[in-house]
This record gives structure tokens, C-alpha cells and sequence, in this order.
């Protein structure tokens, strides 16, 4: 199996939510372009492990659904330094 990889791409309003699962959690991540400061924000959380979601994709496929490549690189980093991730 290839880690990480999303479980559930949605787009509502200007957001992007997405969901998935890494090795050891899943994730829920919001993807959303600040206009202002022209910059895109990603809000991310780690939540429990659970293995009933299928695989759908990976996240370097996002570039198919209009998200920038380096989103899907800020994205990739961020769920592998464990330490930022906050279990809720």
C-alpha cells in the first residue's frame, strides 16, 4: 500500500476538503486560497485509525482536480513530520 493516500475529495465554496489515511492515522486537511495575502492555507488534523475507507487516490493525483503541485507538496510534507499533527 502506498501512504498517504485520500479517501474523499470535496469541494465546497472555495474550500477543499479532503480526507485520507497515513501509515499510522487518518487525516482531514482544508485547502483554501487566501486571496489577501495570496497564499494557500492548509488546516490539518490527525484523526484515529480505521481501515474501512478505500483508497482513491494519492496525493500527487490532486493536480487533476485544479490544486497546484505545490499544495500537494506542502500537503505531503506536513503528513510526514508526525510532530505537527494534533489528535483531536
Amino acid at each position: 500500500m502506498c501512504y498517504p493516500y485520500i479517501t474523499l475529495l470535496t469541494k465546497f465554496k472555495d474550500q477543499i476538503i479532503i480526507e485520507g489515511c497515513c501509515e499510522d492515522n487518518n487525516f482531514r486537511a482544508i485547502i483554501n486560497y487566501d486571496y489577501l495575502f495570496d497564499d494557500t492555507k492548509i488546516l490539518y488534523q490527525k484523526t484515529q485509525k480505521n481501515n474501512d475507507n478505500e483508497k482513491k487516490m494519492t496525493i500527487f493525483d490532486l493536480p487533476k482536480y485544479d490544486i497546484n503541485l505545490d499544495v500537494c507538496i506542502k500537503l505531503y510534507k506536513i503528513l510526514h513530520d508526525n510532530n505537527n499533527l494534533t489528535m483531536i
